[in-house]
């Protein structure tokens, strides 16, 4: 078993591209022998191209992202494991907040049963409510402040020296579009109306490189209706903070450490927010929710937050 093979090394790729090739051979003498490579899309292709006589040797299997239904049935096992109750509107959220990710539902229903100090199998049933769950989520904030910003530098990375990012670009039409999921078409025609010169083609490139490793994963595309969207909700509330940070910076000039105070804080409303309008639209498609599903309570929004960044909607506005 290898897991994470897109994190190996090229020179280390192609050296396990030729034992898996030594290992195929001897499955003749031993058929139950198998090479399991866990990775991120493209894998497969990978160990294809640093070895070609692999071509007709590996079988390349895509793992979904897991249905709300899934990732709900992971609460209910560790409720029943640990004599735990998580309210309704908590475990609703979560499948929510978890995007299909079993990772992000993992950590956060760690982190709330360490706020409530939940380390054992409880002698009385005890529930777990919204108060938890925000603890659990803001210390999952401050856990990963430091990755988010990793794949946000990493994903609008170029490679010269120039004031023009194309990848930021990207990102910053695929915000504003205010849509959870969106085309090619809605992302190239604002950009050819604001910079004339662009290739469609490099812009597809790029699309395609924001699902792979190379850029941090930061899209996700739907093969069936060929739209694209953000990996995560945390992901996609990170970037629109960004880019609302950097027009802050430019037309107020507020430094950088002003901006660091107030990031978690907005995060967490830009998420919830996010969470807010995701389930609103679900409302107006469908008339009623699964039960693990029910609508959830308008959130209580901080008004200094929500005052500031409805003064940022309207200053880009203006401009």
């Amino acid at each position: 078993m290898l897991e994470d093979f897109h994190k190996i090394s090229e020179e280390e790729k192609i050296m396990a591209s030729q034992m898996m090739k030594i290992f195929m051979d001897s499955s003749f003498e031993f058929p139950e022998l198998k090479i399991v490579a866990l990775g991120a899309v493209g894998t497969g292709r990978e160990v294809v191209e640093y070895d070609e006589e692999m071509n007709d040797r590996v079988t390349e299997i895509f793992v979904r992202l897991m249905k709300n239904a899934e990732i709900t049935s992971i609460i209910n096992k560790g409720e029943e494991l640990l004599n735990i109750q998580f309210a309704k509107e908590v475990k609703s959220k979560i499948v929510r907040f978890s995007s299909g990710l079993a990772s992000v539902c993992h950590q956060l229903c760690l982190n709330m049963c360490f706020a409530k100090e939940i380390n054992y199998t409880q002698t009385r049933c005890i529930t777990l409510t919204m108060e938890n769950l925000d603890k659990a989520i803001q210390k999952y904030l401050i856990q990963k402040a430091d990755s988010f910003k990793a794949q946000f530098d990493k994903s609008i990375r170029i490679q010269h020296s120039s004031s023009f990012n194309l990848p930021k670009e990207i990102l910053k039409v695929a915000i504003e579009i205010k849509q959870d999921e969106f085309t090619f078409s809605q992302i190239y025609q604002p950009l050819k109306t604001s910079f004339k010169a662009i290739p469609e083609d490099l812009v597809k490139k790029l699309l395609e490189e924001f699902q792979t490793v190379k850029r941090s994963e930061i899209l996700f595309m739907d093969s069936n209706s060929n739209k694209y969207y953000f990996s995560s909700h945390f992901t996609k509330a990170y970037i629109k903070l960004r880019i609302a940070e950097e027009r802050r910076r430019v037309a107020e000039t507020i430094s950088y450490r002003q901006l660091e105070e107030k990031r978690l804080d907005q995060l967490l409303y830009l998420v919830e927010k996010e969470i807010q309008e995701e389930i609103r639209n679900a409302e107006e498609k469908y008339s009623s929710f699964p039960e693990t599903l029910d609508p959830l309570d308008e959130l209580e929004i901080p008004k200094p937050i929500e005052e500031e960044l409805k003064k940022d909607e309207s200053k880009k506005g203006n401009n």
